[in-house]
């Protein structure tokens, strides 16, 4: 949580990433859990550079 925010709401925030021609670029797979993600999403990055996390459930 940043401010207090969840996951979800941080999530919520626009992002000004650039368009890309494939879509995957914005995608990474976390070295620790190995769950791929969307690094537009600010929850998801943050939650993925926690030491010692779990994978988020798949919604």
């Amino acid at each position: 949580m940043i401010d207090g925010r969840s996951r979800e709401e941080l999530n919520a925030l626009p992002c000004t990433a650039p368009d890309l021609e494939d879509e995957a670029e914005h995608f990474i797979v976390c070295p620790e859990c190995g769950q791929a993600f969307d690094c537009r999403k600010l929850g998801d990055v943050l939650h993925h550079d926690e030491p010692g996390h779990e994978p988020l459930t798949v919604q």
